[in-house]
């Protein structure tokens, strides 16, 4: 395994605080109302304080810098989802404690960075790049919960529905669900919202097994 030097580690912080840098800007004007199409990358180094170089340095275009967003967002859930499927089967309440807090934890990282995250589900309606790379990031969250409901169904402790259909659309709600919460006043508080989740997606895959 390589070991990096000092000098190699001092880059590597850099560029990631560089990085973090043009992110946080990005958010920023897109915060005080920016549309992601309409922003230039003169606006975002000219509110991270770096040139275009460094930009171009870090990302290869406005695209790349969102896609990385994207990623920052989703990779703890990914990993909690992946998490998830080496546990043994739940009871009950264990079942409902992990689905709440998971939905909790993705709303939570929706509500910090709504402006990327609107950013996101808008720009992949109209730049296929960035849609096929969503529909990638998508499918590192269902492929985990697929696997998942195929073990409590082996377990005998779910509902007959096709995992990786249900793992689809499931995952599909909440998403659309997540962008619609911080996107607008819908009138719902985010208590409410994570507990409804929860319970369509308990009772979607499990029926009156969960309760």
């Amino acid at each position: 395994m390589a070991v990096l030097s000092r000098g190699d580690e001092r880059r590597t912080a850099r560029r990631e605080a560089l990085e973090r840098g043009l992110l946080a800007a990005t958010e920023e004007l897109l915060e005080e109302g920016a549309a992601y199409a309409d922003l230039s990358i003169e606006q975002i180094t000219a509110r991270a304080g770096v040139s275009r170089t460094v930009f171009y340095g870090c990302f290869r275009d406005k695209r790349d810098l969102l896609m990385r967003a994207a990623r920052d967002m989703t990779d703890p859930l990914v990993a909690r989802a992946e998490e998830f499927v080496g546990r043994p089967a739940e009871p009950d309440e264990v079942l409902e404690e992990l689905a709440r807090g998971t939905l909790a934890l993705a709303l939570r990282f929706a509500r910090q960075h709504a402006p990327l995250f609107r950013a996101v589900v808008e720009a992949s309606t109209y730049d296929e790049t960035v849609a096929r790379y969503l529909r990638g990031v998508i499918d590192r969250l269902i492929g985990p919960v697929a696997q998942r409901f195929e073990k409590q169904q082996r377990a005998g402790r779910a509902l007959p529905l096709a995992p990786l259909a249900g793992a689809s659309v499931l995952v599909g709600m909440v998403l659309q669900a997540l962008y619609a919460q911080v996107s607008r006043d819908t009138g719902i508080g985010d208590e409410d919202l994570v507990e409804t989740l929860a319970t369509v997606w308990l009772r979607a895959v499990y029926g009156e097994t969960s309760g």
